[in-house]
């Protein structure tokens, strides 16, 4: 407890929070999204994609397609699981 009092605190400023906006995802999807990713990735937590999906409308269904890969590391996927997630992107209405 001692360490994490001493660490100091900072705020992001209106104007950051502000130009973030511009990347914010609305989860309305025009085309299909099928996305790739390993639950164990180190960079990007798989629980970044089910906030997504929070966002996503369901009135829309086939449009998002997660592809979980039950796997350690960032982008640690095979050849297959890439040309498999492809082929579902393009064969989607």
């Amino acid at each position: 407890m001692r360490l994490n009092s001493r660490v100091e605190r900072f705020a992001a400023s209106p104007a950051a929070l502000k130009a973030l906006r511009a990347y914010q995802t609305s989860g309305d999807l025009s085309i299909p999204l099928v996305t790739l990713h390993t639950t164990g990735d180190d960079v990007i937590p798989i629980w970044q994609e089910l906030l997504y999906l929070l966002k996503f409308d369901p009135s829309a269904r086939g449009r998002f397609i997660p592809v979980p890969v039950s796997r350690y590391g960032h982008c640690n996927f095979t050849t297959n699981e890439i040309l498999g997630a492809f082929q579902l992107a393009v064969t989607q209405p």
